[in-house]
C-alpha cells in the first residue's frame, strides 16, 4: 500500500481533496475506506473534516457494491483525540455530511471521544449553531458532562464561548442555561506590622 510521510494513501488524499471519480475507481479496486494514516484518521475522516459531501455519498455507494460495511468504518476512532468522521462533521459545520451520516448509516450521535466530547459538545464549542439544532432534534443528549472540557455540557461551553446563537437552540427547547461561574474572590494581603518585618531580618 501506497502511503506518503503522514501515513496517507491515495484514497485518503482522493477523498480530501474531493476527487470523487478517482476515490470511486479506487474503492471499486477494493481499496479500502477503512485504511488509517499515522493519525489514524480513514479516508472518511479527511473528507468528513473537509465537508466533502458529494464525494462520500458517491464512494460510500461504490463501498455497498463490492461488500463494504460502511457502518463499521464511521465507528473508526482516530489516534489523536478518539474522534469518529461524525465528530469531525459536526466540529466543522458540514451538516448534510452529519445528516448523511444520522439518516442512512444511523451513527450513534452521543460517541464520546477520548476527552468525553459529543459531537454536540463539539458544535457548540465551535459555534456551529445549525448543526447543534440539528442533533437536539434528534435526541442528542445535552446532559452529558465533557471530562476535558472542565466538567461543562454542550450547553456550558457554549455560553463560555459566548456563541449566542447556540445557547438560543437550546433555550428553544427548554434547556436551561447553566449558572455563570463565579470567580472566587481575592483575599486582602495582610500588611506586616514594621516591628515584625524587623524582627525577621
Amino acid at each position: 500500500k501506497a502511503q506518503n510521510i503522514h501515513g496517507n494513501t491515495p484514497l485518503h488524499l482522493a477523498m480530501k481533496e474531493g476527487r470523487t471519480e478517482v476515490a470511486i475507481l479506487l474503492v471499486q479496486e477494493g481499496k479500502q475506506l477503512g485504511i488509517v494514516n499515522y493519525d489514524g484518521n480513514t479516508p472518511v475522516h479527511l473528507a468528513a473534516r473537509e465537508g466533502k459531501e458529494i464525494t462520500i455519498k458517491k464512494a460510500f455507494s461504490k463501498a455497498g457494491e463490492v461488500g463494504i460495511n460502511v457502518k463499521d468504518i464511521l465507528a473508526i476512532k482516530n489516534t489523536i483525540h478518539g474522534n469518529t468522521p461524525g465528530h469531525l462533521a459536526a466540529r466543522e459545520g458540514h451538516l448534510g455530511i452529519v445528516k448523511l451520516f444520522h439518516e442512512t448509516y444511523e451513527i450513534n450521535l452521543d460517541e464520546v471521544n477520548n476527552k468525553d466530547f459529543t459531537m454536540l459538545f463539539l458544535a457548540s464549542r465551535e459555534g456551529k449553531a445549525g448543526i447543534a439544532s440539528y442533533l437536539l432534534d434528534n435526541g442528542a443528549d445535552h446532559s452529558i458532562v465533557s471530562r476535558g472540557g472542565k466538567g461543562k455540557t454542550a450547553l456550558g461551553i457554549a455560553q463560555k464561548r459566548n456563541h449566542k446563537d447556540v445557547t438560543v437552540e437550546f433555550e428553544k427547547r427548554n434547556i436551561i442555561p447553566e449558572p455563570e461561574e463565579k470567580k472566587p474572590t481575592p483575599r486582602p494581603r495582610r500588611r506586616r506590622s514594621r516591628s515584625r518585618a524587623r524582627r525577621r531580618r
